[in-house]
């Protein structure tokens, strides 16, 4: 992959940069894209991943939660 010099935010997976649910376009798209399979019948949406979609505006660190699942993942 040729380097930019540019960067983004991501969550998870550094390939799978957020969507700024900040700018209407991208809400706009992503309501389209819903309402594209609805009409094609789907049936409905989990929605379990909804409090990732938007991050705090100061982009500050989330608070470390202990407990016996923690794990770190090298990308």
């Amino acid at each position: 992959m040729p380097q930019t010099k540019a960067f983004y935010y991501h969550k998870f997976y550094k390939q799978q940069p957020d969507l700024n649910w900040s700018n209407p376009a991208v809400e706009k798209a992503m309501f389209g894209s819903m309402q594209f399979w609805l009409d094609r019948g789907v049936a409905g949406y989990r929605l379990d991943a909804i409090p990732t979609l938007f991050e705090d505006p100061k982009l500050r660190d989330e608070p470390v939660l202990g407990g016996r699942m923690r794990r770190a993942i090298r990308i």
